[in-house]
């Protein structure tokens, strides 16, 4: 599944069904009990299968982690086991290292992972350090 997501370019959806394939299901067992939450996670579903639903699941999660949401409510309310998710974050990174290694997909640069900007962070971080001292010395 993996070598032919690398094969057709759809290299993200298909680590995440690999990964939501080997954990248990991300939906508890009041995600099918009680009403309101059985029809909250019926807007998650997809008619066509479990790997979709999956998809969607996680992107949800990614957006709601994202965008500041209280991720644990939502997973609440929508009959999701958080942990689940926390699994299949795992599992893609493993199996994305995993096809780095095989040479099957590129390794991201330092610029792509951020470093840059963590580096102008430490360099800004040391301005306004120096800026503080000077308006303290100023005093």
């Amino acid at each position: 599944m993996l070598v032919l997501g690398c094969v057709v370019n759809h290299v993200e959806v298909m680590l995440t069904v690999a990964a939501g394939l080997s954990v248990q299901s991300p939906f508890t067992n009041r995600s099918y009990r009680e009403l309101d939450v059985v029809d909250r996670r019926a807007r998650l579903t997809s008619s066509m299968g479990d790997p979709f639903t999956l998809i969607e699941i996680f992107r949800e999660w990614v957006l709601q982690k994202c965008s500041g949401g209280k991720v644990r409510r939502w997973a609440l309310e929508n009959g999701i086991d958080e942990h689940r998710m926390y699994e299949i974050s795992k599992l893609r990174s493993q199996y994305r290292q995993v096809l780095e290694d095989a040479g099957l997909i590129e390794k991201p640069d330092a610029h792509e992972l951020g470093e840059d900007d963590s580096r102008q962070r430490r360099i800004d971080q040391g301005d306004r350090k120096k800026l503080l001292d000077m308006k303290r010395d100023a005093r």
